[in-house]
Parts: C-alpha cells; sequence; structure tokens
C-alpha cells in the first residue's frame, strides 16, 4: 500500500477523476489538506463552511482518505471556534503555514495547545516557503522547538525542512530524547528536497542514530484538482531505488509509505 501524506485542494475537485488518477499512480489515499484560509493570500476568499464541507466530502467513504484543515495560526478565537466546528464535523487534522510570525507566538502557541487538546494530528509546513514574502524563517525547523512544551501533540514537519535537513534531524532529535511521550514528532518526505539531495537526505535520516522507522511518511505535494500520476510514480520509484541502495529493511520502508501516515493521523493503536 501507498499512501499519500501530502495532498492540497487549490481549487475545484472532481473525487472520481482524483480516484482514477490516484490509482494510476499506485497511490490507494493519503492526507488532503483544505484550501487555504481567506486572506492567506490576497486572491484567498473561500469561507470557512465551504473549505471544510469540500475536503469533508471529498474524504467521505474513503477509507484511506484523510481530511486535513488549514487553519490560521493568528486567527484567534475564530480559528479555536473553526478547530472545534472542523472536529465535530469528522475533520482528522489540520495544517499550517506561518507566514507572518514566528511559530511561537502566543497566538499560534494557544491555536496548538487547542488542537492537542482535540487530540488531533497537525502538519506544518517546514522549510524555505516559496511564496511572495520574506517568510522563510519562520519555518526554519529549530523554530519549531516550543511544540516541546504543548502536551499531548501529534505534529510533523513537511518537506523534511530543506534546506535545514540536518536542523529538522536535530529538533527532532531533541524532541524525542527530551520529551519522550510528551509530544510526537514526525517527519514529511514530500520534496522539498530537489533530486540531487534526496539520497542525502534520506542517508542521514537513518543513519542519524534517532529513533525514526516510525516516523517518516511518503508524500508528494499533488493536487487534488489535478493528481499528477507521472510525478507521484517518480517520486515513488525514486525512494524504493534509494532505500534499495541504501539498504532500507522492507518493513521500514513500508512503514514509511503507508503505515506511519496511518499512525500520524490515528494515534497509537
Amino acid at each position: 500500500m501507498v499512501l499519500d501524506g501530502h495532498i492540497h485542494i487549490m481549487g475545484d475537485v472532481d473525487g472520481e477523476t482524483l480516484k482514477a488518477q490516484m490509482a494510476q499512480a499506485g497511490v490507494d489515499g493519503g492526507i488532503i489538506m483544505s484550501r487555504p484560509f481567506a486572506g492567506y493570500e490576497p486572491q484567498e476568499t473561500t469561507p470557512f463552511e465551504k473549505r471544510l464541507t469540500e475536503v469533508l466530502e471529498l474524504c467521505r467513504g474513503q477509507e484511506y482518505r484523510f481530511p486535513f484543515l488549514w487553519v490560521n495560526p493568528l486567527g484567534g478565537k475564530e480559528t479555536l471556534e473553526e478547530i472545534d466546528e472542523a472536529v465535530a464535523q469528522g475533520i482528522a487534522g489540520f495544517k499550517i503555514i506561518s507566514t507572518e510570525a514566528m511559530p511561537d507566538c502566543p497566538e499560534a502557541m494557544e491555536i496548538y495547545r487547542h488542537i492537542a487538546k482535540r487530540e488531533k494530528p497537525l502538519l506544518f509546513h517546514s522549510g524555505i516557503l516559496w511564496n511572495e514574502g520574506p517568510s522563510s524563517n519562520y519555518n526554519r525547523p529549530a523554530n519549531f522547538e516550543c511544540l516541546m512544551d504543548v502536551e499531548g501533540l501529534r505534529f510533523s514537519l513537511a518537506h523534511i525542512s530543506w534546506p535545514w535537513c540536518d536542523e529538522c534531524i536535530a529538533v527532532y532529535g531533541k524532541l524525542c530524547e527530551m520529551r519522550l511521550g510528551r509530544v510526537e514528532m514526525y517527519i514529511d518526505l514530500t520534496p522539498g528536497t530537489p533530486d540531487i539531495y534526496r539520497k542525502e537526505a534520506l542517508f542521514r535520516l537513518h543513519n542519524c542514530g534517532y529513533w525514526v522507522e516510525d516516523r517518516l511518511v511518503f508524500g508528494t505535494d499533488c493536487l487534488a484538482e489535478d493528481y499528477d500520476p507521472a510525478r507521484a510514480s517518480r517520486l515513488i520509484e525514486m525512494d524504493q531505488r534509494l532505500y534499495g541502495e541504501l539498504e532500507i529493511p522492507a518493513e521500514t520502508q513500508e512503514k514509511s509509505f503507508s503505515k506511519n501516515l496511518l499512525r500520524f493521523v490515528r494515534g497509537a493503536e
């Protein structure tokens, strides 16, 4: 089984077309993130109710599709209310990109704690951010150390935090070694990493000396409205080839391609 831990909705989606495109790539499901919240960028105007309904409907009745809601970390009471409504309606998790403030700002920390209390996972963008503003520093992995103080949080940093992959691994090691049982950190393997760096990043992850085999999640960054079978297939084949070259056990590969995503979304079973 292959599950894609990083699929975005950015436009209108036909569920049957998405199903066919994913099947063509050999992908059985994954995390599907809602459209961005209104105001994330000037052109983003889709209201909360539509964003939530859209992603829930796309995943309804699909065992291995998991709906995540993109929320504003600086949205205050409005975001807290959206989280509660989304949980009540069956959302599987949440997505955040920090574009205007450091991850440890008080407003954002309140949002994280609220999500943790609802026992839902939280997927962060991490690494250089391809938007029009100078916002990448908000997404450096070391700036997420603050999450070690959010009791019960289960979170992932996407893109192996490229180009700060070593920093991402260091943060992972610190949180695992110093806060066992308090937080769970996962690393989303979605590129991010250009092909030329991919083998090195995977080598470092699997040889860093930290327990990572249960915390790595495959992803593509494909769009739900135009899922790219060629891209997804290429990424699957590339990682399979690199895992073979690195002599990564088949059981560990299976975890990265599917089992770890299920653990991230559902929690310990």
